[in-house]
């Protein structure tokens, strides 16, 4: 079986074709003893997922009741996510009660699929736990049956000569607008439904499978804004239809003077200033091709001969190998040098397994981490039996099964939570001090690695707040009984809880610092400054 995969920084210039593959496996290491090479695994499972690649399959077959989806998704989270008795102490809360009812009335009779799953989503937001997703199940292959059937179904709406003769008087978000590398030219109308208050309708277009009337994005009111320069422009949550007609729905688009997306779409008959066009651009040169967004980059060079710097943006378990490599090609040089920085900026996570190699670097003293329990459920014991057969990995078997057992064992419970603990036989000498550089984007595995360091006397972070996504992992799979979407959600609780939560709060840097192109000469000053 072949999944979509999900990336984490894949945000911004994703491809429109489907990534296959990979079931991706977390194995954080809790004990290690390089003397008698024996490692106890504390596992968490995660799959790699691309916030960029939810697809539509809209052939006009099916038909859902979106109502009934949307019961089983409240009835299958309350009774098997581990943070809903945490985040929902008690079944008659109000906000919860209310808010669920709000969906309800907005799923009830809606059939449309798309829709569905958005208000499915926006519902799981209420838990404010990035581990909490709804993917597309596998597209097998991009074939002209499907491509065709998503141009059949695709929404159509008239654009009359009066209707485009006012757009161009729109001072608003209504208006016309040309994609920044002209692929497009749409016009954004109010054009009210269950979900949306404006929708994008293509007059003229490059792409063969898109004709004029097609609605290309929609776009919902909402009071949020962002700043671009000085000022502030409203923010539209959006659901974009890509070039082969999937969806992209985890978008933003952010309005401003001269366009929306920060100028990506440009709107017609304005002008901007010399700013807004730097701006402009430098945001379309980042969106398309700047390689250190790139989701398994990596980089290694000596600033001087006290510095050394490496870059790893992605801890995805598929690249652990490759991470392996990577720090032994340059370990004769980062131990050979006083100083190091470590930038983890963008690096959303992965698997514990892909931190390994670093830890050497970072030890000072044994370090401890605190376990997590799994939520014994049924329906989880079958998930986990369910993974198990796609694992290939003897450890992970074993740890899986071990798992299973302790599920069966504490049914209606927690499985026990353990302490454990990463132990070296010595402290090497360089690199003595470590810049980390972190930013909104680092999470999950990332702020596993993060809390390790902090147990270290070498290592100081700078930069921003982490994301705030650990403390509910080991994600599962639950296909929805109609809609050919599954549901992932995590099944194990972190042993850190209630006293040291992360989820929503993030790891705070030891040196606050923008996160910029001048954050590496930054790190490289602070560590050369002599400290009072």
């Amino acid at each position: 079986m072949l999944f979509i995969t999900v990336r984490h920084g894949c945000l911004y210039g994703c491809p429109c074709h489907v990534f296959y593959a990979l079931l991706i496996f977390t194995v954080p290491i809790r004990t290690f003893s390089p003397s008698k090479s024996i490692m106890h695994f504390h596992s968490r499972l995660y799959l790699a997922v691309c916030l960029c690649l939810f697809f539509s399959f809209t052939t006009g077959a099916q038909q859902c009741d979106c109502g009934k989806e949307f019961t089983f998704l409240c009835t299958y989270i309350e009774k098997n996510y581990p943070g809903y008795n945490d985040k929902i102490p008690d079944y008659k809360d109000l906000n919860y009660k209310t808010f669920t009812e709000e969906y309800t009335a907005k799923t009830t009779g809606e059939t449309n699929i798309t829709y569905c799953m958005v208000f499915m989503k926006e519902w799981l937001k209420y838990f404010k736990d990035n581990h909490l997703q709804i993917a597309a199940n596998p597209l097998m292959g991009e074939d002209s049956v499907i491509l065709a059937g998503r141009i059949k179904n695709a929404e159509t709406l008239t654009i009359t000569p009066e209707t485009l003769k006012e757009l161009k008087k729109s001072k608003g978000v209504e208006g016309i607008y040309y994609e920044y590398d002209s692929v497009y030219k749409v016009a954004v109308i109010k054009a009210p439904n269950s979900w949306r208050t404006y929708a994008a309708v293509v007059l003229e277009s490059r792409n063969k499978n898109w004709i004029p009337g097609m609605v290309k994005f929609e776009m919902k009111e909402k009071n949020d804004s962002s700043k671009v320069g000085k000022k502030w422009y409203p923010d539209y949550p959006c659901i974009f239809h890509m070039g082969n007609h999937g969806i992209y729905t985890n978008k933003i688009m952010s309005f401003s003077g001269f366009g929306l997306d920060g100028g990506m779409w440009k709107k017609d008959g304005l002008k901007e200033s010399a700013t807004e066009q730097a701006e402009r651009n430098k945001l379309a040169k980042e969106k398309k091709t700047n390689p250190k967004k790139g989701w398994n980059y990596s980089e290694f060079n000596k600033p001087d001969d006290q510095v050394a710097y490496m870059r790893i943006s992605n801890f995805d378990a598929s690249v652990a190998e490759e991470i392996d490599s990577f720090v032994k090609a340059n370990d004769a040089v980062v131990s050979s040098t006083p100083y190091l920085v470590l930038d983890l900026r963008g690096n959303g996570g992965g698997s514990d397994r892909s931190f390994q190699s670093l830890l050497p670097y970072i030890y000072t003293k044994p370090i401890i981490s605190v376990g997590m329990g799994a939520l014994a459920t049924r329906d989880n014991i079958d998930a986990d039996k369910a993974v198990l057969t796609k694992v290939k990995q003897d450890d992970i078997k074993r740890w899986i099964n071990r798992e299973i057992t302790q599920m069966e064992e504490n049914y209606g419970r927690y499985t026990p939570i353990s302490i454990d603990t990463f132990k070296l036989d010595s402290v090497k000498r360089y690199p003595e001090k470590i810049v980390v550089l972190i930013n909104r984007a680092c999470a999950s595995t990332t702020e596993q690695f993060l809390l390790a360091a902090q147990q270290s006397s070498k290592v100081v972070m700078m930069g921003e707040t982490t994301d705030g996504t650990l403390d509910y992992s080991n994600k599962r799979q639950k296909k929805f009984p109609c809609i050919p979407y599954t549901l992932e959600y995590p099944i194990t609780r972190s042993g850190r809880l209630p006293q040291h939560p992360i989820d929503n709060i993030g790891i705070k840097p030891d040196v606050p610092a923008k996160d910029d192109d001048n954050l590496v000469k930054e790190a490289i000053k602070y560590l050369k400054t002599p400290k009072r």
